[in-house]
């Protein structure tokens, strides 16, 4: 299946700059998140892992 661009009436669907998509054959929306974001709605903030910066 391919996707398609959310209609207007899903246009608050996605946060923090996620792109709304839907697949035809699928009945609900998904995001497709910005960089850092993640979750069904992009609604959880991804933090950079911690490195051990010892030397």
């Amino acid at each position: 299946d391919h996707e398609e661009l959310c209609g207007t009436s899903y246009g608050s669907f996605c946060l923090n700059g996620g792109i709304c998509y839907m697949i035809p054959t699928v009945s609900s929306p998904f995001c497709r998140c910005i960089e850092n974001y993640t979750g069904a709605r992009c609604e959880e903030v991804l933090l950079p892992s911690i490195k051990s910066q010892a030397k």
